[in-house]
């Protein structure tokens, strides 16, 4: 339990060492929001989060990189709603992350795509099989009156992660990592 607290409080502090995506004023922008869905059993803890990048090589985004997340046991999971620049391609991670006793799971997958102006979209993190598998689809939701639109995703061979070591990983490749639980002894 301790070294699942320790990760846990490690992802929120490199998440707070991140800059967060910020579209300027004089561009053209849409809104963009992440609804994580999972089946997840017996956890303490999930978490999602969107991360910004530059391009599919997982270069610097000039605006920033941290796009939103949110902590919740429930699921679906919906951040916040966040301002991108459109008519420029936007590629983007987004990540499910779980606590359970002695383990932590998570599932990442980096998508891209150009928004369109005053357009309003939904990225759909579904997370299956107790987390052993991610897919990722964008959906236009701008005019609530139709049926979310999707939206044509170009996805990498690797994910593109932010402040999580160097170890890549393909597109929707489950990483699980099992902590040694020992018993603690106290002198008499």
């Amino acid at each position: 339990m301790t070294k699942t607290l320790i990760s846990t409080i490690g992802i929120v502090f490199i998440s707070g060492c991140a800059s967060t995506y910020v579209a300027p004023p004089s561009k053209p922008t849409a809104e963009l929001y992440l609804v994580a869905e999972n089946d997840s059993a017996s956890t303490m803890l999930q978490g999602v989060s969107m991360w910004a990048f530059k391009d599919t090589e997982c270069n610097t985004n000039e605006y920033g990189t941290r796009m939103g997340s949110i902590t919740s046991n429930h699921s679906p999971a919906i951040t916040p709603s966040h301002t991108v620049v459109a008519n420029e391609p936007l590629v983007f991670t987004a990540m499910y992350i779980d606590a359970r006793p002695a383990q932590n799971r998570q599932c990442a997958i980096t998508g891209g795509f150009t928004p369109l102006p005053n357009k309003r979209y939904a990225a759909r993190l579904t997370v299956t099989g107790d987390v052993s598998a991610c897919s990722l689809g964008v959906y236009d939701v701008a005019d609530g009156n139709h049926e979310p639109m999707p939206i044509d995703l170009k996805m990498p061979e690797l994910v593109c992660q932010y402040g999580f070591g160097a170890k890549k990983l393909r597109n929707g490749q489950p990483l699980r990592t099992q902590w040694v639980v020992v018993p603690l002894i106290l002198p008499h």
